[in-house]
């Protein structure tokens, strides 16, 4: 565009930007406003963007937003074509850089394609827009990986920001290359543009840095929960403190957290409302029963009534019930444990909002109705005595005061089980007080988790909790899981923690990279958050198992089985010259689920990797049952399973096929249907008149293009 078009163009958006932003403002998260951007600033940025992604001027429908975020601002643009067929979404920040792209045609809807080419073919593509458009970001990336997704007929090319020749964690751009016409049909860009990348100095070794976490990493022993088969049953296992772990490369600090956020709170943070959740662990959430149902049960299972559950809540002295809860109401629920009660309380006095007189108190129990056992209880407790003075608020029990009278109300209410706990949760409540000179709470309520110990063994499945308001010395909330009928293994032989600390360790090899850390501060006055950045080039582990085989030290995945990592890889040592060099790389892009360096090619094809490619493949219009076993695939057998995920298996068991093979005699009733549409869709190449070998094992490489034929023959092209 000349300078003089761009002037001409200047001015019709300036006069249509006058009409859209002055008037109708900005959209945005923060106090924004259409006066902080002048029509001259938009229109450059607008012409900007149309300039380095090339919009033409077919898309004649624009419309924008802009979202101010205090450090920052966002501005989201859209174009569209006269019939909205066609559209272009744009995000860019303050500074004009391109953080998203996206490209949409109705056209594309409804095709879909196979490539023609290799990925590599296309990358120059995705280079070539990221130096137009992001030409910040050229020269410090690094291609990372590759995908192909069918659905948008597009190579994914993920790029990893590069420093000093240092990977840059959690900095990274996307782009997607349409493989049909080989243009840019979208990108993204998540890069901290803000944090100073230092030159790295004098570094410690990768040993002196596995040194420096000796003592670092806490290991508790716990039992874990897991479902096998239609029971539950636990392990041993011990848990790492942390799941992140570095130590920076120039000081040898050891790092045990990357991001850090201050609420302008007390390290003592509030507890998370769990009780809800512990209500559909306890409360069941089951079918409701009608009158005739619930007297029908009493009668049979004697079950305590109504009143007897209720009388559970309201004749317990140290629960919390505020004075103005008056109507009450309950529903017998069936569970997986038996019936309960479910209990609603409330204050029924309309809310008068010219007063302020709008708060009304609630309260919710579960009682078990076999037993009359108090399985949960919550109340609500008017949190804002006087916000601004503490001296109106009386905290009349202290912390202490506090543990005396949970301690003494849930041992009146499970004398055994609460024997077998111990304390591991304590922290503030709701908050009465806020003293913003100290940027420092005052709790009306504590909260406590006792948590059950077996064998000197911490079990977090099983708990009792609950919460006493300062004010009152009453019980707000309470609950209480516990499974009945398990087995404990024995702690006999366990490795210890050092040995744990070791293996853990072991099995990851430290990486060196720059780590994006932020620091984020909320202002509690205004509860605007402020976040900054800085790098620090370190040594990180990463390990992604997350425990520690009690016994034998091997690390487990979350299902107590041997962990093992997940490398799928597109690129094989073994491949390059191959015959079926191009449908390997095809496949193995498109499932990336194919692990090693070597695809064994000419190595017979089993049903158990079948299995694992259809467990990864979701372009077909069907999905067979493949039994995954290391028995052989046959030639027979892979056109019948393919014609099945084509969706011909009706068609192939009509008695209409005639075959013109010599060994059409060797080829069963069965497959005859489906040898003969495999072969007439060109899925594999053999004449007629020829032999099709129907018992031939198929090797790793023909079973890579014949499954690539027969998504081609699903509507896309090879």
């Amino acid at each position: 565009m000349s300078e003089r078009e761009r002037s001409n163009m200047k001015k019709k958006l300036i006069a249509f930007l006058m009409a859209v932003v002055l008037f109708a403002g900005v959209t945005g998260t923060g106090p924004a406003s259409a006066a902080q951007f002048t029509e001259d600033e938009l229109a450059d940025r607008i012409l900007y963007v149309k300039d380095v992604l090339g919009i033409s001027d077919s898309y004649t429908e624009f419309s924008q937003n802009v979202w101010d975020y205090g450090d920052d601002v966002e501005w989201s643009f859209s174009w569209n074509t006269p019939d909205y067929n066609n559209s272009i979404y744009v995000n860019v920040d303050g500074d004009n850089h391109i953080k998203s792209y996206s490209r949409y045609e109705y056209s594309d809807s409804s095709s879909y394609a196979l490539p023609t080419g290799f990925a590599e073919e296309y990358e120059a593509v995705a280079q070539a827009f990221i130096k137009k458009a992001m030409p910040e970001l050229d020269g410090h990336i690094a291609l990372s990986s590759t995908s192909i997704n069918y659905w948008d007929n597009v190579y994914s090319f993920n790029y990893q920001r590069v420093e000093n020749g240092y990977p840059v964690n959690y900095n990274s751009v996307n782009v997607r290359v349409d493989y049909r016409d080989k243009t840019v049909k979208g990108a993204d860009a998540s890069w901290d543009y803000s944090v100073k990348i230092a030159k790295p100095g004098n570094l410690i070794t990768k040993e002196e840095a596995s040194s420096k976490l000796s003592g670092k990493l806490d290991f508790e022993l716990r039992y874990i929960s897991r479902y096998k088969g239609d029971g539950k049953e636990v392990f041993l296992a011990y848990v790492p403190s942390t799941g992140y772990l570095s130590v920076d490369a120039t000081t040898g600090k050891v790092y045990t957290q990357r991001d850090y956020y201050d609420d302008g709170m007390s390290k003592e943070s509030a507890a998370l409302d769990e009780e809800t959740a512990d209500m559909a662990v306890r409360g069941g959430n089951g079918a409701t029963l009608t009158d005739a149902e619930m007297k029908k049960i009493q009668e049979v299972s004697n079950l305590i009534s109504k009143e007897e559950a209720i009388a559970v809540i309201t004749s317990n002295k140290s629960l919390y019930i505020d004075e103005n809860i008056k109507s009450t109401n309950a529903a017998l629920r069936s569970n997986r444990n038996g019936y309960v009660w479910q209990i609603s309380m409330r204050d029924p006095r309309p809310e008068d909002y010219s007063t302020g007189d709008y708060y009304r108190a609630y309260a919710s129990a579960t009682v078990d109705a076999a037993t009359g056992r108090l399985l949960y209880f919550y109340s609500s407790v008017k949190e804002y005595y006087n916000y601004d003075d503490p001296a109106n608020v009386e905290l009349k029990y202290s912390k202490k005061d506090c543990i005396k009278r949970f301690e003494k109300f849930a041992k009146a209410l499970e004398p055994e089980l609460f024997k077998q706990t111990t304390k591991t949760n304590d922290t503030g409540g709701y908050i009465v007080f806020w003293d913003y000179s100290k940027d420092t709470p005052t709790y009306g309520g504590r909260n406590y988790t006792y948590t059950r110990v077996v064998n000197g063994v911490p079990f977090y499945d099983d708990w009792i909790r609950g919460a006493v308001d300062r004010v009152t010395g009453k019980v707000y909330s309470y609950s209480c899981n516990w499974t009945e009928d398990i087995e404990f293994p024995s702690v006999d032989g366990v490795i210890g923690t050092k040995a744990a600390f070791d293996r853990y360790l072991a099995s990851d090899d430290f990486k060196l990279v720059y780590e994006i850390t932020t620091n984020t501060k909320l202002d509690p006055s205004t509860y605007i958050s402020k976040t900054t950045s800085k790098s620090r080039l370190c040594y990180v582990t990463d390990i992604s198992a997350p425990y520690v085989d009690a016994f034998t030290g091997k690390l487990l995945n979350y299902n107590g089985d041997e962990y093992k990592p997940y490398s799928p890889n597109c690129e094989f040592s073994d491949i390059t010259g191959h015959k079926y060099e191009k449908e390997i790389k095809f496949i193995a892009q498109l499932t990336n689920c194919i692990e090693g360096d070597r695809f064994e090619p000419d190595k017979g094809a089993t049903y158990e990797f079948l299995a694992k490619i259809f467990d990864n493949i979701w372009y077909f219009n069907s999905r067979p049952q493949v039994e995954s076993s290391d028995k052989a695939i046959t030639r027979q057998d892979l056109a019948r399973i393919c014609i099945d995920a084509l969706g011909y298996k009706a068609l192939a068991e009509l008695d209409i096929y005639s075959l013109n093979f010599k060994d059409a005699s060797k080829i069963s009733a069965k497959n005859k249907g489906a040898v003969a549409l495999a072969c007439g869709l060109g899925l594999f190449n053999v004449k007629s008149g020829s032999k099709f070998n129907p018992k031939s094992k198929v090797t790793r490489g023909e079973l890579a293009a014949v499954l690539a034929r027969a998504l081609a023959a699903n509507g896309g092209r090879y």
